[in-house]
Formats: structure tokens, C-alpha cells, sequence
């Protein structure tokens, strides 16, 4: 095979290219050059367009497994999310959505480094990131199993006291009532009384619920919850173990 001419990509001087030869500097500017062949057609194309055009198929690929496993964990959040909730549960989920965000962190990385004139695609930030569904309030407030973190407890509190505040209220316009009304207004007091009566057992029920699935995560049997009638001392004791203390790390014989 003789030496063939071929221009230099970047100053256009000719260039002898020897048999077999891969790569040449350019004696006229000093540019670095690679040599493809494909049969008898020979290319000459600057080495650090070669170097980007490996980059940027190795950056596709690792974009295209990035977003491969991200789908992947997705799938796997709302495979758990449908389940029951519970310590392992929740600790999975903590796990997957952190994964997730790392992904999310990478894909848009690679995006950029890919296209930088591109806008940078927000990122979801990780943490405790069960969400609030209905399902998941019902089991908070109204189910005995499994176990419910410090953040669980203080939401569930919050709940119960606030409908607590709204029955109170409503119970004091009840008993603002006049006697003196006659019969219709003994009939009006007492069908309201009740009526509230219903929801006021139905948030003791709640309150007893999420502390018995909050000594569930401290690796305490949920009678341990009655100690909150004790007067005065049972109530600062409660905050102390349940809105306070942290839960057992890892599995326990609750979940």
C-alpha cells in the first residue's frame, strides 16, 4: 500500500499518511490527528474530536442504565407503597427514595455534560418520603399494627388535637343552648350532644392507635399506651417515650 495525501482538518496543509499509520501530528500546526480506515477510503479527523465522540456514547450509555434503574426503583416504591406500612416497609422506602434521588442527581449530570446549553431539570431532594396518602392516614389513625415513627406520632397528635379543639369548640355552643327554649330546644342540645359524642370517641380511638404503633417502634407492647390516663404524670411521660425517644433501629417483633 503507497503513502497517500490527505489535508489536515484544521490548517488544510497536505499530509502524507504512511500504511497502517493511526495517528500523526500535523508538522504545520501541531494539531493531533487520528487516521480511520474503511477499506481503501481513508479519513483524516482531529484526535479530540475522536476523544468526544467516545465520550459522549460512554456518557448515552451510562445515561440510558441511570434511567434503566431509576424506572426500576420507581417501580419497586409503588410495589411497597401498596403494601401494609411498617418499620422495614418504611426503612425500604427511605432506602429506594434516597437511591432515587442519587439517580435523579446523576441523570441530570449526565445531561449537562451531554448538552450544556440545556436547562438544568430539578431534582426531588430525598428524606422521609412515604407520602401522605389516604391510605396511609387511615392506618395511622385508626389501626393497631405495625409501628409509627417520632414524625408519624407528632402528625397523628396534631390531627387528633386539632378535631379535639374543633368538637370542644362545637360542644360549648351546644351546651350554650338556653334550657328555657321549651321541648325543641332540649330535643335540638340533645340530638347535638349526641352527635358529637361519635367523633370525641372516635379521636380517643385515634390518639390510643398511633400510641400504640409508636411503643410498637420503641419494642413496647401497646398497653403501655394506658399509662397516658395516669393524671398529670401520664401525659409528660407519654410526649417523653413516644414524641421524644427514637424508635428500635432496624426490625423488631412488631415489624
Amino acid at each position: 500500500m503507497s503513502i497517500v495525501q490527505q489535508l489536515c482538518p484544521a490548517c488544510a496543509a497536505p499530509l502524507p499518511i504512511q500504511p497502517g499509520e493511526r495517528r500523526l501530528k500535523c508538522v504545520y500546526c501541531g494539531a493531533d490527528l487520528t487516521i480511520e480506515r474503511d477499506g481503501d477510503e481513508i479519513s483524516v479527523t482531529l484526535a479530540d474530536e475522536v476523544i468526544g465522540k467516545i465520550d459522549r456514547l460512554r456518557l448515552t450509555q451510562e445515561l440510558h442504565a441511570a434511567e434503566m434503574r431509576l424506572a426500576n426503583v420507581q417501580s419497586e416504591i409503588r410495589s411497597i407503597q401498596r403494601g401494609p406500612s411498617n418499620g422495614m416497609s418504611r426503612t425500604q422506602l427511605n432506602q429506594l427514595h434516597q437511591e432515587a434521588t442519587k439517580l435523579q442527581q446523576q441523570i441530570a449530570s449526565i445531561k449537562v455534560q451531554l448538552d450544556p446549553n440545556a436547562e438544568p431539570v430539578p431534582v426531588a431532594q430525598g428524606g422521609d418520603t412515604q407520602p401522605w396518602s389516604l391510605k396511609k392516614l387511615v392506618w395511622l389513625l385508626f389501626t393497631f399494627n405495625g409501628r409509627a415513627t417520632r414524625a408519624e406520632f407528632w402528625a397523628g397528635a396534631a390531627v387528633t388535637f386539632g378535631v379535639w379543639l374543633v368538637l370542644l369548640v362545637l360542644s360549648a355552643i351546644v351546651r350554650a343552648i338556653p334550657e328555657t327554649g321549651g321541648g325543641v330546644a332540649a330535643a335540638v342540645r340533645g340530638l347535638l350532644s349526641a352527635i358529637l359524642f361519635v367523633p370525641m370517641v372516635a379521636m380517643l380511638w385515634t390518639g390510643i392507635a398511633v400510641g400504640v404503633k409508636r411503643f410498637h417502634d420503641r419494642d413496647k407492647p401497646g398497653w403501655w399506651v394506658l399509662i397516658g390516663f395516669i393524671p398529670v404524670i401520664g401525659i409528660f411521660w407519654i410526649i417523653y417515650e413516644l414524641g421524644i425517644q427514637e424508635g428500635t433501629p432496624g426490625p423488631n417483633q412488631y415489624g
